[in-house]
């Protein structure tokens, strides 16, 4: 991955589908080349909607995406854009992408390619904050430190102030 989030992990997505497995049929994509796996995609059908497929975690507003090296993107995303196809899915919803994920670049050549029809809207604003080395968190949490201390200083100095 590009930016390796714990919502692209092994782990989340198994626990995902066991936690939505009484609302919805999980679907996990694994796309392979010359024996290796390449791309990994998590992704759901609704029991009343069985026509539309949309990421296993799209529901708890956590970041989504096809696993895969951005070099691999493309491919993946024509092989999964086939096999939905092939199983007689008509939609795909892809939400809560990230704006600087490699799937957003090639998606809309490959969409156009298989006859699926794109749409994309904004979704969130969401900061991210990069953390440097150990020293740069060290000196983050004792600022955060410092400052709830000068705060509950302020507060019990408050009453005073009346």
């Amino acid at each position: 991955m590009d930016n390796p989030e714990v919502f692209f992990t092994y782990q989340w997505a198994l626990a995902a589908s066991r936690g939505f497995q009484q609302r919805m049929s999980p679907l996990l994509f694994l796309m392979h080349d010359s024996g290796q796996l390449a791309g990994v995609v998590a992704l759901a059908i609704d029991p009343n909607a069985p026509r539309a497929a949309f990421f296993l975690t799209s529901s708890t507003a956590d970041y989504c995406d096809i696993v895969s090296t951005p070099s691999n993107r493309k491919a993946v995303l024509l092989a999964l854009l086939q096999e939905i196809k092939n199983l007689g899915l008509n939609d795909l919803v892809l939400a809560n992408v990230p704006a600087n994920s490699a799937t957003l670049k090639e998606l809309p050549s490959v969409a156009g390619s298989r006859h699926f029809h794109l749409t994309s809207r904004t979704a969130y604003n969401c900061g991210v904050i990069q953390l440097g080395g150990e020293e740069q968190r060290e000196t983050l949490l004792r600022t955060l430190a410092t400052r709830g201390r000068e705060k509950r200083a302020l507060k019990n100095y408050q009453p005073l102030g009346r």
